[in-house]
């Protein structure tokens, strides 16, 4: 769906920021129709796609929505059971990201698993 939307919208992105020291970018891209009624309107990729249910919108590590916008839309796609949500079995994918985050980040409990340091 992506690769569908870029292809044919053919957006443009902008870094909208930058963690300090690394080379990550959140970016926001935008697409002008070029025809039919939305003419000369601008499209949010990110909203269409979380709109569409084939993304998801993303929260801190409290479960806070990072940008409420697209939580709202997320929740419109999960009601209408749009793109992914549509099935009764697919994962809460934001809880698996934060647990998985947690434990990568929880030092461990038993000090013998600690990795080894670079000497």
């Amino acid at each position: 769906m992506l690769v569908a939307l870029i292809r044919d919208l053919k957006p443009l992105c902008y870094t909208a920021a930058q963690i300090a020291g690394d080379t990550t970018h959140f970016v926001i891209c935008f697409a002008q129709m070029a025809s039919g009624k939305s003419k000369g309107s601008r499209v949010d990729l990110g909203m269409s796609i979380v709109t569409l249910g084939y993304a998801v919108a993303s929260t801190s590590l409290e479960g806070r929505p990072v940008h409420q916008p697209y939580a709202d839309a997320e929740n419109l796609a999960r009601r209408s059971k749009a793109g992914l949500w549509a099935y009764p079995d697919f994962p809460e994918p934001m809880s698996i990201i934060l647990r998985a985050y947690s434990k990568a980040s929880a030092p461990p409990s038993n000090p013998s698993q600690a990795l080894p340091t670079a000497r």
